[in-house]
């Protein structure tokens, strides 16, 4: 369940927002490649927007976005993680479920995270952890 006002803060690819239930959303732009750059200030501003705790993240994949070999390989760090309890990834192609699948390769075992065609069931799954 949304708050009424969730805290929400524009970035140049996503819109990252803390969400009830210990949930940061991060609804990426579609037809953007998130580099490097990018990934590093979501971290920051997730830290920022929910006061240096840890959260479950709901990553939200727009439509024909993707994610630089750098951002990816950062994403596997623990700086990248370090407010990050669980990943819920929602997908909406194949290219995306494929650099999914992949990435889930990568963090699957330093925490859970898993893929999702709907942001319903990822909700779901991020509120029975």
């Amino acid at each position: 369940m949304l708050k009424e006002k969730a805290i929400t803060k524009e970035l140049k690819t996503c819109r990252v927002s803390l969400i009830e239930d210990g949930i940061i959303e991060f609804a990426v732009k579609a037809g953007c490649e998130v580099e490097l750059s990018d990934v590093k200030e979501m971290v920051l501003t997730a830290g920022e927007l929910g006061g240096g705790k840890m959260f479950k993240n709901l990553i939200i994949a727009g439509e024909y976005s993707s994610m630089s070999s750098e951002a990816t390989q950062y994403m596997n760090s623990d700086e990248a993680h370090r407010y990050t309890i669980a990943d819920a990834i929602v997908i909406d192609s194949l290219a995306q479920r494929i650099l999914g699948n992949f990435y889930l390769g990568i963090v699957n075992k330093k925490r859970p995270s898993k893929l999702f065609n709907s942001k319903e069931k990822a909700l779901h799954w991020l509120k029975s952890l």
